[in-house]
């Protein structure tokens, strides 16, 4: 259920978004539904999104730096070139969504379900806070490698990822790190 205040920054945000208004930092929209709104180029860091419907919402080169986007429903949502950057995606539902060229340094993506997301080109960092849950399918898991296979994997957390990834796409060892073979092995 959206509370009055939600209400109110909904009504204030599709009035804005229709007069060219791009910064809303801190804005509380959580559980409101923000399904199909073009959100490109908005400045939307700080934003309070968790539990928000935001199903094919566009949000091209938006920055979402440090939003709570925990049990957020971004189902088909494009994503491309956005910056979430100490985002908390928890749980968030990412399945389908568009993630190209996107920006996770610091972010939280546990328990997020990224099944038939695209992670072309992403940027995740060592520094991400957790991977833990994630839920992901075949071309998933392809991205994630080719994300992981740039990264240090001196990060345990980043190692485990990766032994689970090999596990789901049955990779051989020898396309994945020796180290992992030689963890798995001791």
């Amino acid at each position: 259920m959206v509370d009055a205040l939600a209400s109110q920054e909904l009504a204030l945000l599709v009035e804005g978004l229709a007069a060219g208004r791009r910064r809303w930092e801190s804005v509380s929209l959580a559980r409101a539904d923000l399904s199909g709104l073009d959100l490109s180029g908005c400045a939307l860091d700080g934003a309070i999104l968790r539990g928000a419907v935001l199903r094919g919402a566009r949000l091209e080169g938006a920055s979402l730096r440090d939003a709570d986007l925990r049990g957020a429903d971004l189902r088909g949502a494009s994503l491309v070139g956005a910056d979430l950057r100490g985002a908390q995606l928890g749980r968030a539902d990412l399945r389908g969504a568009d993630l190209t060229n996107g920006e996770f340094h610091g972010a939280d993506a546990r328990d997020a379900d990224l099944r038939g997301a695209t992670l072309e080109g992403a940027s995740v960092a060592l520094a991400c806070r957790s991977f833990h849950g994630v839920r992901v399918d075949g071309a998933t898991v392809r991205d994630f490698l080719n994300l992981i296979m740039i990264a240090r994997i001196d990060d345990p957390e980043l190692r485990g990822l990766l032994r689970t990834l090999r596990r789901q796409a049955a990779l051989p060892a020898m396309l994945t790190y020796p180290t992992l073979q030689e963890d798995e092995d001791g």
